[in-house]
């Protein structure tokens, strides 16, 4: 089974998540900031298959974490979740932090598990080299 970390510093969105997740055939792993999800992801323990993460997390926010994991897996599929009024100013700094996917809050359960399964789907396929034109926002 694919494994998916989620980080959010909401209790209840984060487990709802995780839950919803593992109903459609996902291990999980839960973390509460940016900075336990790059400790872990950076570790010498079985690396995720997707992370899902929110953006405004204490200790770490979810940007710097994924700039840090996404150095060691230039490939790793990850979720950024975004309150809505925010998504589209937020998304050009995401993908350029290295988001696959920028998606609003509140989130759509099964939206959310259409996405990983459609990165993780696409994770699987050869990849052309990354373009280096991609994005101009910094990280």
């Amino acid at each position: 089974h694919p494994l998916v970390f989620v980080a959010d510093d909401d209790p209840e969105l984060r487990q709802m998540l995780s839950a919803v997740l593992r109903a459609a055939g996902f291990q999980t792993e839960t973390f509460e900031n940016g900075k336990l999800l790059q400790q872990r992801a950076l570790s010498d323990a079985t690396p995720p298959d997707v992370i899902v993460t929110d953006i405004d997390m204490p200790r770490m926010d979810g940007l710097t974490a994924i700039a840090e994991i996404r150095k060691q897996y230039p490939e790793l599929p990850i979720v950024v979740l975004s309150a809505i009024a925010e998504a589209p100013r937020v998304a050009p700094t995401a993908e350029a932090c290295g988001a696959s996917l920028v998606v609003s809050k509140p989130v759509g359960l099964v939206e959310l598990r259409e996405n990983v399964e459609a990165l993780l789907a696409r994770a699987e396929r050869p990849r052309s080299p990354i373009d280096s034109n991609e994005s101009t926002a910094a990280c």
